[in-house]
């Protein structure tokens, strides 16, 4: 008697993880598409708020350079490492498109 008793708990256990497992993933779906666009829709802001940032670094460079207060080798510094910023920006979309 314990044995199938056993046997009908361990069953009713499988049973209700697969209906479980069944149902849970049709049900979070669709939270999923709308965090994969609140997060796109960050990504976005960012993007844009890193490119403003950016091109006011430089032009704070030439200006500088401008009045004598900088060289120009300190511009095109600025701009290497602006550049370097925004190939690290590219690289990292990269491997997200990758391994997600």
């Amino acid at each position: 008697m314990k044995l199938v008793n056993k046997l009908k708990k361990g069953t009713l256990t499988i049973a209700s993880g697969v209906f479980l497992s069944l149902t849970s993933t049709s049900a979070l779906a669709a939270g999923l598409s709308a965090g994969t666009d609140e997060l796109n829709a960050l990504k976005t802001w960012l993007y844009g708020a890193l490119g403003v940032i950016a091109f006011i670094y430089l032009m704070y460079y030439v200006v500088m350079a401008k009045l004598e207060k900088k060289q120009w080798g300190d511009v095109l510094m600025a701009l290497v490492q602006v550049s370097l910023a925004g190939g690290a920006l590219t690289a990292v979309s990269w491997a997200w498109a990758i391994f997600a």
